[in-house]
């Protein structure tokens, strides 16, 4: 399988900082080995989010770089070494004792995909015009949307939308969800912090990112979300499967 892919991040209109993270492994090239591109997102309001989200991001990576596990179990080690990490991190420096971040991630390989994720940063699929989220949210309002308590309209405007249920770098080393899926030509994916999806329902984010031009279709979601208020971090990575061989 071919691929390309681009990111972008911003500090937004409104935070004094840029507390998320990304990390690309190629930008273009084969996934005949492994390929994988990463989104974290530090905790705001506590001290340390930048360094969290970094921290787990340059974890994660090495890690990624250089495991021989087989890519599922190699993604769930990733996110529970990030954990350590950060917990050390954390020990090292009183300062940074509240620090935590989420993370979200997607491994190509051959013509297979997986997606891990903990917390509230997103992985999107964009495939044949429609765009779903592959990623479970582990928030508290997704959780209340899930049980039947809340519409999807009410937790996009509730005051606990920002209370994540699982993190890195908190009390209980978190279990990442992970989502295999079989890879399509033209696939899409969109791998996002918050600052990106609270600011644009999923209509506009499926018809911006389906620009023919990746590069394009990555700077008109951020100019959008900007353009919406830019309340948070925005930061986002798109992926196009450009060619897929038959399995």
């Amino acid at each position: 399988m071919r691929f390309q892919a681009v990111g972008l991040s911003d500090r937004g209109h409104h935070r004094p900082a840029n507390e998320d993270a990304f990390f690309l492994s190629a930008q273009r090239g084969l996934t005949d080995d492994l390929s994988f591109f990463l989104v974290a997102d530090g905790l705001g309001g506590l001290a340390g989010g930048t360094e969290a989200s970094c921290l787990a991001v340059e974890t994660v990576s090495t890690f990624l770089l250089d495991s021989n596990l087989p890519p599922a179990e190699r993604l769930q080690e990733s996110f529970r070494l990030g954990h350590q990490a950060i917990l050390a991190g954390q020990q090292s420096s009183p300062s940074l004792f509240e620090m935590a971040t989420t993370l979200t991630a997607l491994l190509l390989s051959g013509n297979l995909a997986w997606v891990g994720n903990v917390g509230d940063s997103r992985t999107y699929l964009l495939r044949q015009g429609a765009i779903r989220q592959i990623s479970l949210d582990h928030s508290w309002v997704a959780e209340q949307v899930r049980a039947g308590f809340l519409s999807e309209q009410a937790a996009r405007r509730h005051p606990y939308r920002n209370v994540v249920t699982r993190i890195l770098g908190g009390l209980d080393e978190p279990q990442a969800d992970i989502f295999p899926l079989v890879l399509q030509a033209a696939d899409r994916f969109m791998l996002a912090s918050d600052g990106l999806f609270t600011e644009l329902p999923d209509s506009t984010l499926g018809s911006l990112a389906a620009s023919p031009d990746l590069t394009h279709a990555a700077e008109e979601l951020l100019q959008a979300a900007l353009h919406r208020g830019g309340h948070d971090n925005i930061t986002l990575i798109l992926i196009e499967c450009l060619e897929v061989d038959p399995l």
